[in-house]
């Protein structure tokens, strides 16, 4: 499912056990999380995406926790922020 959100916080969670980075992004409509041996936590700058606007694309893992697949900036220039509130 590919969704637009704004970042609001990005926090960087334990090393898999094979030492890859992991990050859980909140978002204005809930938690998504890098999956674990991802090359997206190497791909991006998380934290630079705080307060953007930007389209998710995520699935539900066998935890029913929603998994990062793709992030991109929108074009919105903060249309989601004015609607945010």
């Amino acid at each position: 499912m590919k969704i637009p959100v704004i970042i609001k916080d990005v926090n960087r969670l334990p090393n898999s056990i094979n030492g890859n980075p992991q990050y859980k992004l909140i978002t204005n409509n809930g938690v998504v999380i890098t999956p674990e041996d991802s090359i997206l936590g190497y791909k991006h700058n998380f934290e630079s995406f705080i307060g953007e606007d930007v389209f998710i694309e995520y699935e539900l893992n066998k935890n029913s926790q929603a998994e990062l697949i793709s992030i991109e900036k929108t074009d919105f220039g903060g249309f989601l922020q004015d609607l945010d509130g």
